[in-house]
């Protein structure tokens, strides 16, 4: 009633003026809210957002108490399916060969904010059976010593092809000047076509849509004593196959041709958005421990099962398929592992332990490493030395980069004093200093210190 009286006293249309305003004004209380909230009265920091079950609280799912308690190697996540635990220290459960773990799970030391080297793989790349230092990523970034400041191993035991293309959209955070991805024909590609086909976030990556997950062939984990090869060869060294285990990722069937072509359709979307990112990538498939002994098995006469000679003439031709899909991805490069293991196989040299596991150990490891190096070295420039610009808001920073230590001049005008022409400075982005730790401010003229001529220590 009290409406109808004031509606009754106010013309129709300034009437209606009012509800438009009113309206108007509604709107856009509720969309600085939502979309520009500072403009109000509470500072974006300081608002209190609500808990809720979909998004967990940041800290609390960061620093995740079920986790850190768990003695456990698997955290379900929806869409790497498992991670390793996490913050494990460097002695825990070392006799296995497994940490220390960051605190996202991966086998390194810190997180770092950029990073030069990327490794992105399974156990054969997180380095089950040797200590941190020992795995091929460590080798690897221990032998570019002059090329590279970090590297940032983000591989997984279990995973496969795709889990690979997942922790890559992560790794591109990092800034990486290069991703060396490094599939496993051991079994990724029949974990690559369980995970495509057994779950539809995955569907696009399925190349025969007929199939279903009931097609994968049946594993025996681990492989019962009648499924075993034990080899002693001349020279002394002793180990096991597994072939039958090993060939259920290599048969010549559909599911298993799937899971290989899902690993080439995975690398081609790697490729693409390493192009686009202006990231190098290698790509590379660390074989079986069966097809590495291959040629000393056939040198030394040795009569194999039927098993194991199905075993490596399917993976090598497999591997051979594969690799000629990955060497036409444009911008990147492939490593072909294969040829060099056998040759240092066939000497006089134990590459994996005497029992069926079928992780390289300390020897192995660094064969795989030594393989990568040129092709990685190619792909890195050297590490920068002397004066750098970086250019910031319209702010010229000046940096003296020297013994991997930064100092950076107070003005200007101290570059040209100390002996730099500023005019033939390189321009850098922020990222190509980030790894070295800043040491102080050059406020003074000192050549000898601070010049050209004089490569010393930076000392301000």
């Amino acid at each position: 009633m009290q409406f109808s009286r004031i509606q009754a006293l106010i013309p129709k249309e300034w009437f209606l003026v009012l509800l438009i305003t009113i309206a108007t004004l509604a709107v856009g209380l509720v969309g600085i809210r939502f979309f520009a909230p500072q403009l109000l009265a509470t500072p974006v920091d300081l608002q209190l957002v609500k808990v809720d079950k979909k998004i967990p609280p940041f800290f609390d799912n960061v620093f995740n108490e079920e986790a850190f308690r768990s003695n456990e190697a698997i955290i379900n996540d929806p869409y790497v399916n498992r991670t390793i635990p996490l913050f494990t220290p460097p002695t825990h459960l070392l006799i296995n060969g497994i940490g220390p773990h960051d605190l996202l799970g991966f086998r390194n030391r810190a997180i770092p904010n950029v990073a030069d080297i990327i490794t992105i793989g399974d156990s054969q790349t997180y380095g089950n059976n040797a200590p941190l230092a020992h795995n091929w990523p460590s080798l690897l970034a221990a032998g570019l010593g002059h090329k590279t400041n970090i590297l940032y191993n983000m591989s997984c035991g279990s995973w496969n092809g795709i889990e690979y293309l997942e922790m890559f959209k992560k790794a591109v955070h990092l800034q990486p000047r290069l991703v060396i991805v490094a599939f496993y024909s051991g079994n990724d590609p029949i974990g690559a076509f369980a995970k495509a086909y057994g779950d539809d976030h995955w569907r696009s990556l399925r190349p025969d849509p007929s199939l279903k997950p009931a097609d994968a062939p049946k594993v025996n984990f681990p492989s019962p004593a009648a499924e075993c090869w034990p080899v002693q060869f001349k020279d002394g060294i002793t180990t096991i196959f597994t072939p039958q285990l090993r060939d259920a990722a290599n048969m010549d069937i559909p599911a298993v041709h799937a899971g290989y072509a899902i690993l080439a359709e995975v690398a081609r979307r790697i490729g693409e958005i390493a192009d686009r990112q202006g990231i190098k990538v290698i790509f590379t498939v660390i074989p079986t421990k069966e097809l590495v002994y291959r040629a000393k098995v056939m040198q030394e006469g040795i009569t194999p099962p039927p098993s194991y000679t199905a075993l490596v003439e399917n993976e090598q031709r497999n591997i051979t398929v594969l690799a000629e899909k990955l060497r036409r991805i444009k911008g990147t490069a492939y490593v072909d592992l294969v040829p060099t293991m056998q040759k240092v196989a066939v000497s006089a040299h134990m590459l994996y332990p005497p029992n069926a596991n079928g992780h390289p150990i300390d020897l192995g490891y660094s064969v795989i490493a030594n393989i990568l190096a040129p092709a990685a070295a190619s792909a890195l420039p050297d590490k920068p030395q002397g004066v750098f610009r970086v250019i910031d808001d319209s702010t010229e920073y000046y940096f003296l980069l020297r013994d991997n230590r930064l100092a950076v001049f107070n003005t200007p005008d101290l570059v040209q004093k100390n002996g730099w022409d500023p005019a033939a400075t390189p321009v850098v982005p922020f990222r190509d200093l980030e790894p070295y730790p800043l040491t102080g401010f050059i406020s003074s003229v000192n050549p000898q210190l601070y010049g050209p001529e004089q490569p010393k220590a930076v000392s301000p």
